[in-house]
């Protein structure tokens, strides 16, 4: 049963080479469930009481429905709060792309040691002899190819870092929901909360239910919990396919853009015969 239930982690995972554990900063302390609330408005505790209808069939299959309805109102919800939180994330993205234009711009117009490290290509020795012709092919050939393994690795690192905020936004808002359903349930059987609930994850909780007889044999709790997955599978898969097929059209005019920089810059290098600032700024530097 724990196995089904991590599902959410495992498919998650596909989409990044890895990320931080989870980081909850809201939990939802208002839950339908087979409860009700007193206050104890002189101690300010909180009191639990089984609340059992005639028809209990009945009531929870109608409790179950609007817990579901809420589902699918927090999904939009959610949703479009994560929508502006992307476009935030773009937002500073652009800046930092065309940070990425100006400091390879300011890499190639100035004599740099570190490229024959980053590229393993020790040009300064190989063109001790080197006329015109010969700078022109290599910037041409040669030059092209490491300013776009530079793009390669910039746009593989910044990839990686949008899974991970994607994946991380999914998660925390699916341990809620999960962490909601577990808390009806806990509260119905249990009279009261672990300590520390709040700040435990779903997957602790969970491990912890299972050892529960009531969580195993309860028609009503399996039935749930399979309506509960299945939703928020399709949600996930939805979520996730949705957000990379952005990642991907980003990226997609991104590499247009760059590689007619790539040409417009090496053309620029060319015809400023750059190789000759280069061989005298390092003579300078010797």
């Amino acid at each position: 049963m724990r196995t089904i239930l991590l599902t959410l982690y495992t498919t998650c995972t596909l989409f990044i080479l890895s990320f931080a554990g989870e980081s909850l900063r809201d939990y939802y302390n208002s839950s339908s469930g087979l409860k009700y609330q007193t206050k104890n408005y002189t101690t300010g505790a909180t009191k639990y009481e089984s609340f059992v209808p005639q028809n209990a069939d009945n009531w929870a299959n109608e409790e179950w429905n609007e817990w579901m309805y809420e589902l699918e109102e927090d999904w939009k919800k959610f949703y479009s709060s994560f929508q502006n939180e992307k476009n935030k994330w773009f937002s500073k993205k652009e800046k930092k792309f065309k940070e990425w234009i100006t400091s390879n711009e300011d890499k190639w117009m100035n004599f740099n040691e570190n490229i024959s490290k980053e590229h393993n290509c020790d040009i300064f020795k190989i063109s001790y002899l080197w006329n015109d012709d010969n700078w022109k092919e290599w910037i041409k050939k040669e030059g092209r190819v490491f300013m776009k393994e530079d793009w390669d690795k910039w746009t593989t690192l910044n990839k990686t870092l949008f899974y991970k905020f994607i994946v991380k936004e999914w998660l925390k808002w699916t341990n809620i929901k999960i962490k909601q359903w577990l808390k009806r349930h806990w509260l119905h059987y249990e009279n009261a909360l672990l300590e520390n609930w709040e700040h435990m994850s779903y997957t602790k909780i969970l491990s912890m239910a299972e050892k529960k007889s009531w969580f195993n044999s309860s028609e009503q709790i399996i039935e749930e919990k399979e309506q509960m997955m299945q939703s928020l599978e399709k949600k996930e898969h939805e979520f996730l396919n949705n957000e990379r097929g952005n990642w991907e059209i980003w990226e997609y005019k991104k590499n247009i853009f760059v590689n007619k920089w790539i040409t417009s810059f090496i053309n620029e290098l060319v015809n400023m015969k750059q190789w000759n600032a280069w061989m005298d700024q390092r003579t300078n530097m010797n």
